[in-house]
């Protein structure tokens, strides 16, 4: 930057017009050129160095809501895998298995509330708002059910199958988000 700024000066110095009249005026016009052209050139540095920072911290910023989610999303996998949280109910003739503990969603609930969650691409929002939504939506029924005195047996029946499928399709889900998650 600083060389084309001294070429752009000597390129204009060696016009013979310019330095007609006092001396002075030659090191003004000289100061000018400088300034008017240099200017620019400082400004445009300047917001480029502040973009690179600004990219710099949203990395920064995505690495940090990535891990922040594995970690939630490792815990859910954890909790499947612990045979003391799975219940095994029979219900008329039908046993269910499910896992009998709410799941964590406090970490997302925060990215979300504080906007981190914008930190992450497009595609990976979608994917991990459809994972956390089945996490809520286990949490959901699991409460309903324990809440609810008069439940049928048909309508525990219901709630249980909805709660081996969240089981079954977060189960599927959770390592493919994880590993999106891990290579940022």
């Amino acid at each position: 930057m600083a060389v084309a700024v001294l070429a752009a000066v000597a390129g204009l110095a060696s016009w013979p017009y310019m330095w007609e009249g006092e001396f002075m005026s030659r090191w003004s016009a000289a100061a000018t050129i400088m300034s008017v052209i240099g200017a620019p050139f400082l400004y445009f540095q300047k917001m480029r160095d502040r973009e690179r920072d600004l990219e710099a911290a949203a990395d920064d910023e995505e690495r940090r809501a990535s891990r922040s989610l594995c970690l939630e999303l490792e815990d859910t996998l954890k909790t499947f895998q612990n045979k003391r949280y799975v219940w095994n109910i029979r219900i008329g003739s039908e046993r269910v298995h499910f896992v009998n503990r709410l799941l964590s969603h406090d970490i997302y609930d925060g990215l979300v509330g504080s906007a981190k969650m914008g930190f992450l691409r497009p595609d990976l929002q979608q994917r991990t708002q459809k994972v956390f939504r089945k996490i809520k939506m286990h949490d959901r029924y699991l409460i309903e059910m324990s809440e609810r005195t008069d439940v049928s047996g048909s309508y525990m029946l219901q709630c249980c199958t909805l709660l081996v499928e969240y089981e079954t399709d977060l189960k599927d889900e959770i390592p493919r988000l994880m590993n999106e998650l891990q290579k940022k």
